[in-house]
C-alpha cells in the first residue's frame, strides 16, 4: 500500500478548493444547493494529507454522476454512507449528499470546532503523527487503512463535543462498528441460545448490509438487512438499545435461533454497569442507554431512514416476519400483510406475522 503523508497546512488547498468548486457548480448548474470545503485541508494550522475534500448538497444526487465524470471524477458508490455518492479524481474527494444529509452538518460543525480550538488541533495533529510513524497505520483494516481505523476514537470525541447530535445511519464498515454489531447479535440471540452466530458470514456478503444508528457519534441501534431479486429486501434484525420492557419481532431466540425471521425491536443490549447506567463502550464505539434514548420514537426513526435508504437504491419493498408483541409497531409504521417468500426458504414460526411496505 502506498505509504501515509501528512503535510503542514498550505493555504493553496482553499485555492484550490475554490477553483475546483466553480468547476462543479458550472457543470451542475441548478441542481447544486451548497458546496462546501471539508476535512483536514480546509482547517488552518492542521497538518492533512495533501487532498481536497468537498461536500456538494443537491436536489438530485444521481443526476450529478455524468456530469462529474465528464470532469474527471470517478464514481466510487455509497461506500460507507447510506445516500452518499462518493468520487475521486486527483487530489480532489468528493461526497455528495441530498439535502438536509445529517452528514453534512456533521462536517460542518466537525470543521468548525477544529478551526475554532487551538486545543483539539494540535491534538489531532499529534495523533496523525504517531500513527503515520507505526508501520500498520499504511496497511488495510477492511476498507480503511490502519491511519484511519487509528483516528477515529479521537474523532468521535470531536463530533460529540461540536454539539453535533442528530440521527445518522452508517453501514458497518470500521472494525469498532463490526465488533458492536456482533455484540448486539450475540446479547439478544445467540448467547441465550448458547451457540456461536452462525450468520457471520454476511458480514462479507453483498447480498446482506448491517446498518448501526448513531445518535451523534454513539451507537444506539443495529440492523440488518438481506437483499432479494426483484428490488426486494428483507428487515432480518433491527435493534434499538432499551433497557427495560423488550420488544421481540419473530423467532428470537427459540428452537434453532433462524436470524431470518428474527426482528428485534427494543432490547437490553450493551448494558452499562456505571452508577448512572447511562454509557457503555465498546473499544471506541459508545451506546447510550436507559434515559439517554428512551420514548424518543427511536425505533420508528431508525426504520424510517432504513426504507428511505432502501428508496434511494431503488428497492420496491421492504419484508419482515413479525411477532405478535411487535405487530402493532409496524403497523404503525404502514406494514401491511403480504406474503414473505423467503427465497432461502428458511422456515417461519407459526406465530410469526409476514408484513410488507411496497415503496
Amino acid at each position: 500500500m502506498k505509504k501515509i503523508e501528512i503535510l503542514p497546512y498550505n493555504p493553496a488547498w482553499v485555492e484550490m478548493f475554490e477553483k475546483e468548486a466553480n468547476l462543479i457548480t458550472t457543470a451542475l448548474q441548478d441542481n447544486i444547493m451548497n458546496i462546501y470545503h471539508i476535512g483536514s485541508t480546509s482547517v488552518q494550522g492542521l497538518y492533512a494529507k495533501p487532498i481536497i475534500d468537498i461536500i456538494l448538497e443537491v436536489k438530485n444526487p444521481k443526476t450529478t454522476i455524468t456530469a462529474l465524470e465528464n470532469l474527471g471524477y470517478k464514481y466510487k458508490g455509497e461506500y460507507n454512507i447510506p445516500m452518499r455518492l462518493y468520487f475521486a479524481k486527483d487530489k480532489f474527494h468528493l461526497h455528495v449528499y441530498p439535502e438536509n444529509h445529517p452528514e453534512i452538518e456533521l462536517n460542518i460543525k466537525f470543521r468548525d470546532y477544529l478551526r475554532e480550538n487551538s486545543g483539539a488541533r494540535e491534538a489531532y495533529s499529534n495523533l496523525k503523527h504517531n500513527l503515520i510513524s507505526n508501520e500498520e497505520a499504511h496497511n488495510k483494516q477492511g476498507k480503511f487503512s490502519g491511519y484511519t481505523v487509528g483516528k477515529r476514537e479521537l474523532i468521535d470525541d470531536i463530533i460529540r463535543k461540536s454539539g453535533f447530535n442528530r440521527l445518522r445511519m452508517l453501514k458497518c464498515s470500521h472494525p469498532k462498528e463490526f465488533e458492536a454489531a456482533k455484540s448486539f447479535r450475540n446479547t439478544n440471540f445467540f448467547d441465550k441460545a448458547g451457540i456461536k452466530d452462525p450468520y457471520l458470514w454476511t458480514f462479507e456478503n453483498d447480498k446482506h448490509t448491517h446498518l448501526m444508528l448513531y445518535l451523534g457519534s454513539d451507537v444506539i441501534g443495529y440492523s440488518h438487512i438481506q437483499h432479494w431479486d426483484n428490488k426486494r429486501a428483507a428487515l432480518r434484525i433491527m435493534a434499538i438499545d432499551f433497557m427495560h420492557n423488550p420488544i421481540f419481532a419473530g423467532n428470537s431466540v427459540a428452537g434453532s435461533v433462524l436470524e431470518s425471521s428474527c426482528t428485534l425491536l427494543y432490547t437490553p443490549v450493551l448494558r452499562s454497569e456505571s452508577p448512572n447506567n447511562s454509557l457503555t463502550k465498546i473499544g471506541s464505539v459508545r451506546s447510550l442507554t436507559n434515559e439517554n434514548i428512551r420514548n424518543k420514537g427511536y425505533g420508528s426513526q431508525f426504520l424510517s431512514l432504513i426504507e428511505e435508504w432502501l428508496r434511494f437504491i431503488d428497492i420496491k419493498s421492504l419484508h419482515m416476519e413479525s411477532s405478535p408483541r411487535a405487530e402493532n409497531f409496524y403497523r404503525k409504521n404502514n406494514y401491511t400483510d403480504a406474503p414473505f417468500d423467503d427465497p432461502d426458504g428458511y422456515e417461519s414460526d407459526p406465530q410469526d406475522i409476514p408484513l410488507a411496505k411496497f415503496f
